[in-house]
C-alpha cells in the first residue's frame, strides 16, 4: 500500500460570492468554469454554512465568518451565532427534540 502524500494548489483569481440565502443560512458560491465534477459538467462549487444545529450544514464558525464578510462590505448579515462544535456526538444538547427522536430512532432501526 502507498503511503499517503499530502497535496495542495492555489487557484489563482477566483471569485466568491457570499450569499445569505435565508434565517441561519449563509453560501459561498462560484461559477468558475476550472472548478467542474470529475466528468467535467456542472461548473463551480457552492458550500453552505448553516447556524441550526438541525441541519447536516451546521458550521458556526463558518457562518459567523461568511456573516462578517457580508458586514465587511456594507450588506445586510444576520448577527453572531454561538459557536459549537460541527460534531454531531458534541452537539446533541443543541438539536431539537425532534431530530433527537429521528436520530435515535435511525440508531435503533440498525441495530
Amino acid at each position: 500500500m502507498t503511503a499517503f502524500k499530502a497535496s495542495h494548489c492555489r487557484i489563482e483569481g477566483l471569485g466568491f460570492t457570499v450569499h445569505w440565502m435565508s434565517h441561519g443560512r449563509i453560501v459561498i458560491k462560484t461559477g468558475d468554469p476550472r472548478i467542474t465534477k470529475p466528468d467535467g459538467s456542472r461548473p463551480g462549487i457552492w458550500v453552505t454554512a448553516s447556524s441550526d444545529p438541525d441541519s447536516a450544514d451546521y458550521n458556526p464558525n463558518l457562518y459567523n465568518r461568511l456573516a462578517g464578510i457580508l458586514r465587511d462590505n456594507g450588506q445586510p448579515a444576520p448577527g453572531p451565532a454561538p459557536e459549537h462544535s460541527c460534531r454531531l456526538d458534541h452537539r446533541w444538547t443543541l438539536l431539537s427534540p425532534k431530530t433527537r427522536a429521528k436520530i435515535t430512532r435511525q440508531a435503533s432501526s440498525t441495530i
